[in-house]
């Protein structure tokens, strides 16, 4: 094998709704030129996927027609021999201002079924593992909850129960599902609202009387307030990461990122299984189906 020179890429970026805008994103300030500041830069893309392929900046050709010419001498003899012109991996920078959406990646069976029956949905037949390591605070939801803390007499059911209950919630009527998060956030807000005139009528001061999950519905009901997304706060684990944390999802996991910035490393593949919180194709007896609930928690320290 030969060496090779060593090129500057021009990479990739998705303008998602999600994103931070204009100079607040880190995705823009690595973009190297002035960014609009009403335009969201939510994701930098680095690799040879066709949604978003890099371009050796000084010629302009794509990353993959490089990989190509040069063959062995540009990846190594065995990954050309398995992957050709293609990268195994996308690598992204992540710059989130709004909630994604709840979902998951599907294992390498059920990417090559979805993609067999419906391709433009999920265009690629690769399975989707992923990391992310925070760059900043971030925040996650990520697995469920074990059973007995989403509520006590689940553990009699264990994931049974847990699935069943979850299907139910996310094939809900949208009219039922804003009612009871009306009913809910109401219930909420109250708590504060009580504490706030007793400490005002005795002049004492006491941090917080929601705890942080409550304060999460409440945050994210401002955007998404007639969708089953929501409950899934209490369903699934809470992260919160600092920099230099990891956090690993295995395919059929559902998450969803809150806010911050992260770098991503993931097969290369751009299925996303989706079911809440998203404007966006949803796919919610395939997710149900498909899901993980076990309760393992994937946080790494980095």
């Amino acid at each position: 094998m030969t060496c090779c020179n060593s090129y500057s890429l021009s990479c990739h970026i998705q303008h998602y709704g999600w994103g931070k805008k204009g100079k607040e994103s880190k995705v823009a300030k690595l973009m190297g030129t002035k960014a609009d500041p009403n335009k969201p830069y939510a994701e930098l893309w680095v690799g040879t996927h066709k949604k978003g392929p890099s371009f050796l900046r000084e010629t302009n050709i794509l990353l993959s027609e490089y990989i190509d010419k040069e063959k062995e001498a540009a990846v190594g003899r065995h990954c050309y021999a398995r992957f050709a012109s293609e990268l195994p991996f996308l690598f992204k920078v992540l710059s989130i201002r709004k909630t994604l959406s709840i979902q998951a990646h599907p294992d390498k069976l059920l990417a090559r079924a979805l993609h067999q029956k419906d391709p433009a949905n999920y265009p690629d037949k690769n399975h989707k593992p992923e990391l992310a390591i925070a760059l900043e605070d971030f925040e996650a939801l990520c697995g469920f909850r074990k059973v007995d803390a989403i509520l006590h007499f689940f553990s009699q059911y264990k994931r049974k129960c847990l699935k069943e209950c979850f299907t139910q919630l996310m094939n809900a009527d949208e009219v039922v599902i804003k009612q009871s998060l009306a009913e809910l956030v109401s219930a909420l807000r109250a708590k504060v609202t009580l504490f706030l005139f007793y400490s005002s009528l005795y002049y004492f001061e006491f941090k917080g009387l929601r705890n942080s999950l409550e304060d999460l519905i409440i945050r994210i009901y401002k955007d998404f307030s007639s969708d089953p997304g929501v409950f899934c706060i209490l369903f699934m684990n809470y992260i919160k990461l600092k920099p230099g944390d990891a956090l690993f999802v295995r395919p059929n996991t559902p998450h969803a990122y809150l806010s911050g910035d992260c770098v991503e490393a993931m097969a290369c593949s751009d299925n996303v299984v989706r079911a809440g919180l998203t404007g966006k194709f949803k796919d919610v007896s395939t997710l149900c189906d498909m899901l993980d609930y076990s309760s393992e928690v994937l946080l790494l320290p980095c």
